[in-house]
């Protein structure tokens, strides 16, 4: 899975803006950003959640245990050996499909869209 590192920057870069006005809408600094997108420091849970929250996404996608789909990486006690994955009602998954590249971009892109743009993806496809 995507690193914290990664995962900023792609999503940054999806929205089209640059690190300085990210800094403005997390009213921090543009080399707290770049720290951030080459991993000279982190941010503290309460910014996490602010980021999560500004680009629609989980905190658990942002650092790496939730992957596309919303499935949660069991890293220890796995049941049923490893790669396994649980989801938020607690389902265990085994993987056992692999996507393409493009089609995982794709799913990823849809996952983290907005509701409204999601629903009308949802209506032309239907």
């Amino acid at each position: 899975m995507k690193t914290f590192i990664s995962k900023l920057k792609e999503l940054r870069e999806e929205k089209g803006i640059q690190q300085k006005e990210l800094a403005e809408i997390l009213n921090v600094s543009k080399s707290t950003v770049s720290g951030w997108e080459v991993g000279r420091n982190e941010p503290n849970q309460e910014m996490l959640i602010k980021i999560a929250t500004y680009f629609d996404v989980t905190t658990d996608f942002l650092l790496g245990k939730e992957d596309d789909f919303g499935n949660v990486t069991l890293t220890s006690g796995d049941v049923l050996g490893n790669n396994n994955t649980v989801n938020s009602n607690n389902t265990i998954h085994a993987r056992s499909a692999t996507l393409s590249p493009f089609d995982s971009e794709l799913l990823r892109k849809y996952h983290s869209a907005p509701a409204e743009l999601r629903k009308a993806i949802d209506k032309l496809l239907s």
